[in-house]
């Protein structure tokens, strides 16, 4: 039997936590569209989080 992954020394990548992806957007997007994402979730009483969970999804829906 040959196993599915092989051991290369190399660690996978860890996914990141919905709260750790939030606080790292302020960094990885202008602060122009984090303070209107910000605006946004605010308006519709949702957070952060909730909004880039959208967008991820619509984006892979429309990728599909």
């Amino acid at each position: 039997m040959v196993p599915d992954k092989v051991a290369t020394g190399r660690r996978e990548p860890q996914p990141q936590g919905l709260s750790t992806l939030g606080k790292d957007l302020r960094t990885r997007v202008s602060s122009d569209t984090y303070e209107a994402t910000e605006r946004i979730a605010r308006k519709r009483g949702v957070s952060m989080a909730h909004i880039v969970r959208q967008a991820v999804e619509n984006y892979l829906e429309k990728a599909r």
